[in-house]
């Protein structure tokens, strides 16, 4: 509930139109205004292109079934190797829910792949340094602090071995849902590894 499923559509001048689905509980939730920025509050790393998608709530009316509301987004300009991130919030009010769709070249056009939950599988994404690097930035969950490939991963969070250890999961769990195998045992991640090492080795040692 309250997580967004992320369509992008070309447009004729190289830009995207985003579609983004988002299950509510009711229906006395309803899609508000799109913005072209972070949540306040919420601060996003390079390469990485916010939007947020807000809900209106009403407190009258009959509560009705599950259901989806629908937001969309118009001349966006995205990148190879951006992170489009997108959160859901009530406006005015505390983020509800979140999703990233990382966009990658493929056949000389631009696409998207979203990271998505284990239930859901899509097309898999090129394999990149630029998808592995996007990989070990999120899974720090500190996208927010990301300043480029020479940054230490302890500026990202990654401060002792147990950390490092949930790091490597982390990396695991976001390249399975992309569609990869991954060693994890030849991936470096600590405090002393900067993300373009930590890059380099889940690069490598992916398939």
């Amino acid at each position: 509930m309250f997580e967004p499923v992320l369509q992008l559509i070309p447009e004729p001048d190289g830009e995207f139109s985003l579609l983004a689905t988002t299950a509510v509980p009711n229906l006395r939730f309803a899609a508000g205004r799109v913005t072209m920025r972070a949540p306040e509050g919420v601060s996003v790393g390079a390469h990485v292109r916010p939007v947020t998608l807000g809900l209106k709530y009403k407190d009258r009316g009959d509560l009705g079934e599950p259901r989806s509301v629908f937001h969309r987004a118009f001349n966006l300009k995205l990148s190879d190797g951006d992170t489009l991130a997108a959160f859901v919030t009530l406006q005015g009010g505390p983020v509800l829910g979140s999703a990233d769709a990382f966009i990658h070249e493929s056949d000389a056009a631009l696409s998207a792949t979203q990271f998505v939950s284990p239930r859901v599988m899509l097309s898999r994404v090129p394999l990149t340094p630029l998808l592995c690097q996007a990989v070990v930035v999120k899974a720090t969950g500190n996208v927010g602090s990301f300043t480029g490939p020479a940054q230490l991963l302890r500026f990202l969070g990654i401060v002792d071995a147990k950390r490092a250890a949930l790091h490597n999961i982390g990396i695991g769990r976001l390249m399975n849902q992309a569609g990869f195998q991954i060693d994890l045992t030849r991936v470096s991640s600590g405090p002393a590894v900067d993300v373009a090492t930590c890059r380099d080795t889940v690069f490598n040692n992916a398939s």
